[in-house]
């Protein structure tokens, strides 16, 4: 029980953060659109009427949920660099049988940092700033031994340096941010499979007091999922005239989905059977959306106080819709202690194009 409230407290946290920078950068903004249908049809009085309310509303904080296509652009490079580092088993190829690694990866997209950039992003509201977070446990099977795939596949060139990872989560949370209502949700998905080969591979020994572990190329293919939402009540608007309101429930979000094909060389030294250093670069090739949620959909009455009789709805919507970055280099590294076939991993890992930053743990089990 102690961890469950642990891990709720956490999300609440982590999930505050993100709907933050997405509230408190949108002030100022005016590309929102904000549409009125009324039910008595569109060439009525009401339409009328609630079409000078949508121009009162233009003036207001829902005016200011503006488009933030860069920061669509961040958050959706940030769950896809986070996926792909997640439980990752950089420097540990090389074993028999199978190992097993379970993960937590953490994401940051820093934007550039310089006067003009600071001017743009006090101007526009928006710049490709992201945030994300990924736990997965990570299967591998070692196919040229374990399974002896040169006899299976009529095969007798393939030597024991080919191996297959599986890699999956399925995470969900809800909590209340200022009430006990469930006003925020939070639902993470990851799926991957890649395959490595030992280019070179040392062999000997294990029980050295130095040894290279020799050098792997990888690649693969990740799908990673975010979806986060944030239920808030704003309040009662009404109208210049004062005869016509309406209560607003505003959905702010971020819905991701991204597909990453990676390409990436490692190499490892251990030295006294203890310590695993782990470097290696690699590209991710990148595909899907990301979409910055912020919109509502409320039922306008006459009155003051959004309790009398409908006479139509209006429709506030100030997403951003973006994909991630297609192309993006990275630099890795990783310190692991080996405690026997146990490895407590911690890695790092640079995108210089998005300018993202990735910080991994893993335990696992190497055999």
């Amino acid at each position: 029980m102690l961890k469950i409230y642990k891990e709720r407290i956490f999300m609440r946290k982590f999930t505050g953060f993100i709907l933050a920078i997405m509230i408190f950068t949108s002030i100022e903004l005016f590309a929102v659109k904000i549409t009125a249908t009324a039910d008595a049809g569109p060439s009525s009085a009401e339409q009328i009427n609630l079409n000078a309310f949508v121009n009162d509303l233009y003036a207001t904080d829902l005016g200011a949920l503006g488009h933030q296509k860069k920061l669509a652009r961040g958050m959706g490079n940030a769950v896809a660099h986070a996926g792909n580092s997640v439980a990752s088993f950089r420097g540990y190829e090389g074993y028999d049988i199978f190992a097993g690694m379970w993960g937590l990866s953490f994401a940051v997209v820093i934007p550039p940092v310089s006067d003009a950039a600071d001017d743009l992003m006090a101007k526009e509201k928006d710049d490709a700033a992201g945030i994300a977070l990924n736990q997965a446990f990570n299967v591998g099977i070692n196919l040229t031994n374990a399974l002896d795939i040169n006899n299976l596949l009529g095969l007798d060139f393939l030597p024991n340096r080919l191996y297959m990872n599986i890699k999956g989560s399925k995470t969900s949370a809800k909590g209340g941010t200022f009430n006990d209502a469930d006003d925020w949700k939070f639902k993470m998905t990851t799926f991957g499979l890649g395959f490595n080969y030992q280019l070179v591979d040392t062999g000997g020994d294990r029980f050295k007091v130095y040894k290279w572990t020799g050098m792997s190329i990888g690649t693969g293919f990740l799908y990673a999922r975010n979806k986060i939402t944030y239920d808030h009540t704003s309040g009662i608007y009404k109208n210049s005239a004062g005869d016509r309101s309406f209560k607003i429930d505003t959905q702010y979000g971020v819905d991701i989905k991204t597909y990453t094909i990676p390409l990436e060389a490692s190499t490892s030294a251990r030295l006294l059977w203890l310590f695993n250093f782990t470097a290696g670069a690699g590209i991710d090739f990148t595909f899907g959306t990301s979409k910055i949620i912020k919109e509502s959909n409320s039922n306008v009455y006459t009155g003051i106080s959004a309790s009398g009789a409908k006479v139509g709805t209006i429709y506030v919507d100030g997403s951003s819709k973006n994909s991630p970055t297609y192309i993006n280099p990275k630099i890795l590294g990783g310190l692991g202690v080996c405690l026997g076939p146990i490895p407590v991993d911690i890695s790092i890992t640079y995108y210089p194009v998005s300018n993202g930053i990735v910080f991994c743990t893993g335990f696992g089990f190497v055999w």
